[in-house]
């Protein structure tokens, strides 16, 4: 498994989800959008 951890979440199994993830020095913004 990578290096990979979620510092924040938005809504949980709502609509919409935001979560950061970073992986080694970079920094990367993950946004996803669940429907139900």
């Amino acid at each position: 498994m990578m290096k990979s951890s979620y510092l924040g979440w938005g809504l949980l199994n709502s609509q919409l989800i935001i979560g950061f993830v970073w992986m080694d020095d970079a920094l990367y913004y993950d946004f996803y959008c669940v429907l139900g």
